[in-house]
This record gives C-alpha cells, sequence and structure tokens, in this order.
C-alpha cells in the first residue's frame, strides 16, 4: 500500500486540529481563519481518508488512481497550509482573549437578533423561489445570516436569560424544519454542528457525550437525507412513506449510506483528485481566467441584463468536463472547492502559493471588522459570519461578490445598533465602552447587564 497520500492527509488533520485548539484557547474559534482550518480538517482530512479507505464507492476511478493523485493533490496543500499556519501564528499572532460571543457586552439586543434571524431564514425560504429580475440574489446573501444567527440564538439559550431561551427553541424548530423540507443534505449537518459548537462553547464538559450522540445521529440523519435527495418529488408528496423506508433500513445499510456520504460529498479531495485527472487527460490550464470573472459577478445582473451565468459554468459544465458528474446527470450541481479551482488555473504548484494567500486575506479580515464596524456586537456578528462563509463557500468565482454583500449588510446592522443605542439610552453605550476597553486589553467599568 502506498503510504504517501495516508501521511499526507495526517499532516492535514494534525496542523487543522492544533490549529483549531489554538485559536480555541486564544478565544478566536468563531472567526473567518478558524472557518478555512475547520474546512481542511472535515473536508480535506476527513473527507480524504474516508476517500482512501472506501474506495469502493468510488464509481469511476481505480484503486491505484485514487492513491496516486491523492498523492499528488494533498502534498502541494500541506506545503502552503504549513506555510499558512506558520504565518499566522508569527506574522498575525494575537493576544489570547475571551471568545467575544460569550461577553456580555458583545451580546446582541433581542431585537437586533430577531431582525438578524428573520432575514436569515427568509434567505433559505426565499433562496431559489425569488422571481423578481435583478433580484434573484438576494435570498443567497441573506441566507448567509442563517446559521451565524441559529448559533447566536443556542448559545444566549443556553443562558439564563428565559426570554432568550424561548427564542432558541423557537428558532431551532425553524432551522430542524427548514433542514428538513431543503433538498440539500447539508443544512442539517450544519444544524447539528451549530448545536455542538454552541455545547463546546458553552457547557465544554457536555462535549464528549454530545459527540458520540452525534456520531450516533448520523447513522439516521444521513440515510434519511440521502433518500429525501433521491427521491425528492416523492417527499414533498409524502414525506412520512420515506421517513418509514429510512427507518426500515438496516444498519449495514445506514453504515454503507454514511461511508458513501462521507468519502462522496464531504470530500474535497475527490474534487482535486478529479482536476488532475482531467489536466492529465489533456485539460489545458485556465492560467486565472475565471478569476477575471470575479468582476463580472461584482455587478448587479439589474444593471447589467446579459451578466455571464458563471454559475452554471462552474455548477453545471466544470463538473461534468471533468468527470465528476455523468453527462446523462441533468441536475445535480456541484461545484468544486476553491483550491482544486487554484489547480485548473495554475497547476498543483500553484496551490504552494495559493493556500498562504487565502489564510492571509481571511486573517486579514479579522483584523478589518474593528476598523470598519462601531460596535462590538456587529463585529461579533462578522467574524460569525464569515467563520461560516470561509466553511461552506467553495469556488472564488462567487466568494468576492458574496463577501462584498455580507459586509454591506452588516454595515445596515451596525447603522442598526446607531439607532438602537440612539433609542435605549447610556445603558448600551457603557456596555459598547467596556467592550471596547476589553478589546484594547484594559479594565472594563463595572458590568452593567445588557438589555433585552
Amino acid at each position: 500500500m502506498n503510504r504517501y497520500p495516508f501521511i499526507a492527509l495526517s499532516c492535514l488533520l494534525a496542523l487543522s486540529s492544533w490549529s483549531l485548539w489554538t485559536r480555541y484557547r486564544q478565544g478566536r474559534l468563531l472567526t473567518p481563519a478558524s472557518g478555512l482550518h475547520l474546512q481542511i480538517l472535515i473536508f480535506f482530512g476527513i473527507g480524504g481518508f474516508a476517500f482512501l479507505m472506501f474506495q469502493d464507492v468510488e464509481p469511476k476511478l481505480s484503486s491505484a488512481d485514487v492513491t496516486r493523485f491523492t498523492a499528488i493533490c494533498c502534498w502541494p496543500l500541506v506545503i502552503g497550509y504549513s506555510v499558512a499556519v506558520i504565518l499566522e501564528n508569527y506574522w498575525f499572532r494575537l493576544k489570547t482573549q475571551e471568545e467575544l460571543v460569550l461577553l456580555r457586552g458583545y451580546k446582541l439586543p433581542t431585537d437586533i437578533l430577531f431582525i438578524l434571524t428573520f432575514l436569515g431564514d427568509a434567505g433559505y425560504f426565499l433562496d431559489g423561489r425569488l422571481k423578481m429580475h435583478g433580484l434573484e440574489a438576494i435570498p443567497a446573501y441573506l441566507k448567509e445570516l442563517f446559521f451565524p444567527c441559529l448559533l447566536l440564538s443556542i448559545i444566549y439559550g443556553l443562558s439564563k436569560t428565559d426570554s432568550r431561551r424561548s427564542f432558541a427553541v423557537f428558532q431551532f424548530l425553524i432551522a430542524l424544519t427548514i433542514a428538513i423540507i431543503s433538498p440539500w443534505r447539508s443544512v442539517m449537518v450544519y444544524v447539528g454542528a451549530a448545536i455542538w459548537m454552541a455545547i463546546l462553547l458553552t457547557r465544554p464538559r457536555w462535549i464528549a457525550w454530545v459527540s458520540i450522540l452525534g456520531l450516533f445521529a448520523l447513522l439516521y440523519v444521513i440515510p434519511m437525507q440521502n433518500l429525501k435527495k433521491a427521491n425528492y418529488e416523492q417527499f414533498q408528496m409524502n414525506p412520512w412513506s420515506l421517513v418509514q423506508e429510512g427507518l426500515g433500513l438496516s444498519m449495514s445499510e445506514r453504515t454503507q449510506d454514511l461511508e458513501r456520504f462521507v468519502a462522496i460529498r464531504v470530500n474535497y479531495v475527490r474534487e482535486s483528485v478529479y482536476v488532475e485527472h482531467s489536466l492529465e487527460s489533456g485539460q489545458a490550464l485556465l492560467h486565472g481566467e475565471t478569476y477575471k470573472n470575479i468582476i463580472y459577478q461584482l455587478v448587479p445582473r439589474m444593471f447589467w441584463h446579459e451578466k455571464p451565468e458563471m454559475a452554471y459554468w462552474a455548477g453545471f459544465e466544470l463538473p461534468r468536463s471533468i468527470g465528476l458528474l455523468g453527462k446523462d446527470d441533468l441536475y445535480t450541481s456541484w461545484a468544486v472547492n476553491m483550491f482544486a479551482e487554484a489547480a485548473y488555473n495554475f497547476g498543483q504548484s500553484g496551490i504552494i502559493w495559493f493556500v498562504p494567500v487565502v489564510f492571509m486575506l481571511a486573517l486579514g479580515m479579522e483584523r478589518l471588522f474593528p476598523k470598519i464596524y462601531k460596535f462590538p456586537q456587529t463585529i461579533v456578528v462578522a467574524n460569525i459570519t464569515f467563520f461560516y462563509f470561509f466553511l461552506a463557500q467553495t469556488t472564488m468565482i462567487f466568494i468576492v461578490s458574496i463577501a462584498v454583500a455580507i459586509l454591506f449588510i452588516l454595515k445596515l446592522v451596525d447603522w442598526a445598533m446607531l439607532y438602537f443605542e440612539s433609542a435605549t439610552g447610556p445603558a448600551v453605550n457603557a456596555n459598547r465602552k467596556n467592550a471596547n476597553s476589553r478589546r484594547r486589553g484594559r479594565m472594563p467599568s463595572p458590568a452593567i447587564s445588557n438589555p433585552e
């Protein structure tokens, strides 16, 4: 057995786990760079190991090809990621702090949290359903607030404030409803991950039991989600029949479903392998051509009706041209991750410099937020939103336009906080000064409870 891909994946797992543990101890877990580290851990480390261990679920590549291409793709990523980790810990080194989301002066007022949660929920419900010309993309921007607000709601709900608990239960039920009716299997997984992360930050002693229960729950959730994905029309007509079918699966069938899901869907190594296989088969490097489309995406369609449909190319044409999806599959959309995208632009050697650049951008955003937002609460929302953003985003074609939209939405939140401050008087202002004092390293004045 070729050990080189296993060694490379072990390096990625070790580096990402250490980085996340370090940032957790520093009070910087919910930040943009941590989202990237978690992406490396889950989609490359865990997904990559599943790709090698469960090769019988791979329908198109031989075992030898999987092993060889995994080694080719992962070693440049290991080198680039190592450089990024070194730069992060020596160039961007920051003082240890308390996790901002847990500090009273950084907690969002209930009114503001309710508005943001409503916008995030509306984004998910309207995504793909809003047909007004020029406004189709707005739900996609708003739904970036969904998981940050869910996480905040659960964290606040685990506190002793009854009103926060009621709101947390209500938002959890909304999130569960969205996860059940959504055709995307990942939504249910992210809902569970939000619960896990909230418990990690507020009840760390529970985390071992919650992790065990979560892994056991995946044996039931993933097969059910797979059935829903494969038979979505049947699910819409008669959800209970599909639930009964899912509950009737044997444990071996559940295990196989989970293996297939992790090895194929929770796996960015597989996407990189197909890109490299396509390059070796004759596909020409694009030399950064796709990144020119970033400029196009910054122009709203209402001002440019004939703007190129990059979503169709990135999600439909490209995965079929490299063999990731079969040409007879007329429905599935699958945009490859940003590192695989860099590979088909610059080759595997380009990954070595591309990874540190992306991490420097994420780290730079963490430093940027206190400069463009006046309120500590907005800084918290910005960090959590971009934590999820960098965890879940794929192609760079859309990252820039969505990031700009999120920054603008959060600036509106900042202005709303200004209005809230003027309407509620000196208590919020005192909390704001206390939070700013913490950020500058000074002792705050006596604690004042944040108004609910």
